[in-house]
């Protein structure tokens, strides 16, 4: 039971970590991997709290061409209007 507790506990921070670092920086969009670099989390992590953000509309989710990666599509995120205020 202690490690749902602390499982959910590390989800809550990481979303709150995510939220507050979008919402410092409108309008510019991140990659999973950036945040989690900037924000000391594992990639996974990053992607589960912005999917939840995204989910709950304070997030949106943006896809376009990356040349580092050929003609593949980059996932991007980045703030939106309610993401100040995005509690878990």
């Amino acid at each position: 039971m202690a490690t749902t507790h602390a499982a959910q506990a590390t989800a809550e921070r990481a979303h709150e970590l995510v939220a507050a670092h979008l919402a410092r920086f409108p309008g510019r969009e991140f990659t999973s991997h950036d945040l989690a670099r900037v924000l000391g989390l594992s990639n996974t992590t990053a992607r589960t709290a912005l999917q939840r953000l995204a989910d709950a509309g304070h997030v949106e989710i943006t896809r376009a061409p990356d040349p580092a990666l050929g003609k593949r599509l980059s996932t991007r995120y980045r703030a939106t209007t309610t993401t100040t205020g995005a509690r878990s």
